[in-house]
């Protein structure tokens, strides 16, 4: 996240895996066990074990499917989208691996392994997943919509933005498709296409804070802060210690040049998340605006114990301290802003030793 003086980054990604509905999908066409199979008996049985969510016997009879049938590739697949349910994320990845080992077509199978590498941050890995979950015609919006993730994520906001619209096509209500689909516009500054997409977002679902913070921060990019100011307020409403909706309804007060709401925001921030270096640093950039220059070095004080490494807030102390008559503290700062990668900062010591 880049640290930004007033603008703390938008939050983009959504990804509660497996939050949706259960990888086993159209569990009528395998209930074909004919009379002597026993190895398609115990999978059917576990299929019916898992409806019932009884894990563990789930398990046990894919486990006996296998015993039987080494080469059964529905069967470790299934006992590993149910070791996923019970958490078992390294002992599923060896199941959705054997079931691949033996069917490299299985398309649902690498959906599933790419959103365990997913959850691991292993956007490239995923990526390559994703991408052969299509080639074995695998599609659908979800597929399409975590692919667009993990470019987004590598930076490639261009294919992120394509893969979304694929996410869209197959499913016009997701909403989530929508505003990530706008976080992509918003990086590549197409600030009137990202506003467009958030508000297509909120129609299709509008009871989802982040949506409505992503709607406030494209629209106080925009310069559109009274409107920036409504969405917050929804988001805030909608999830009531939602902190950094707050800080971002602060800082669009401040471009108001309304310093008792910004402030009031910044510390209600704070309050909710009192480990928020941003929040102390933006509350003390509204005091500085109303000279109160002691106050402001000491709320400086605690982002910085917050977060050492906080180059714009040694920046802000370093003018606090300059106006309390402190050259040589205020110099020190701004020395250590500039360490920190805060370029302005170099201005401000010309006339320090």
């Amino acid at each position: 996240m880049k640290k930004i003086t007033l603008i703390t980054t938008f939050l983009v990604l959504i990804t509660h895996l497996f939050a949706q509905e259960p990888a086993i999908t159209d569990t009528s066409a395998t209930l074909v066990a004919a009379q002597g199979q026993e190895a398609e008996t115990f999978y059917n049985q576990g299929i019916e074990e898992f409806k019932m969510k009884n894990y563990q016997g789930a398990v046990e009879n894919f486990d006996k499917a296998i015993a039987i049938n080494g080469e059964f590739a529905k069967a470790y697949f299934n006992r590993g989208v149910v070791k996923t349910e019970l958490n078992q994320n390294d002992k599923a990845l060896e199941d959705f691996d054997k079931a691949l080992e033996i069917d490299s077509k299985m398309g649902i199978a690498y959906f599933s392994r790419a959103l365990l590498k997913f959850n691991k941050n292993e956007f490239s890995q995923a990526n390559t997943d994703l991408k052969s979950a299509i080639s074995s015609s695998y599609e659908d919006s979800k597929v399409y919509y975590y692919l667009g993730i993990t470019y987004f994520q590598s930076d490639n906001y261009k294919e992120a933005e394509d893969c979304f619209t694929k996410s869209i096509n197959f499913d016009s209500n997701f909403a989530f498709a929508y505003n990530d689909r706008a976080s992509t516009k918003r990086q590549q500054n197409d600030l009137a296409g990202a506003i467009s997409d958030y508000k297509t977002a909120i129609e299709k679902n509008g009871n989802i804070a982040l949506i409505y913070n992503n709607l406030g921060s494209a629209l106080k990019q925009n310069g559109n802060y009274e409107e920036a100011v409504a969405a917050y307020e929804k988001a805030v409403a909608l999830k009531a210690d939602y902190y950094i909706a707050y800080n971002n309804m602060g800082s669009a007060y401040f471009q108001m040049n309304n310093y008792e709401k910004a402030a009031e925001n910044f510390k209600k921030a704070s309050q909710l998340k009192p480990d928020y270096a941003f929040a102390y640093n933006n509350l003390a950039t509204v005091l500085l605006k109303l000279e109160k220059y002691q106050e402001a070095a000491q709320i400086l004080d605690k982002a910085i114990e917050l977060d050492p490494n906080y180059g714009f807030a040694y920046f802000n102390r370093g003018s606090a301290k300059e106006m309390l008559r402190l050259p040589k503290e205020a110099c020190a700062d701004w020395k250590k802003a500039l360490e920190l990668g805060v370029k302005t900062a170099e201005s401000l010591m010309q006339d320090c030793n």
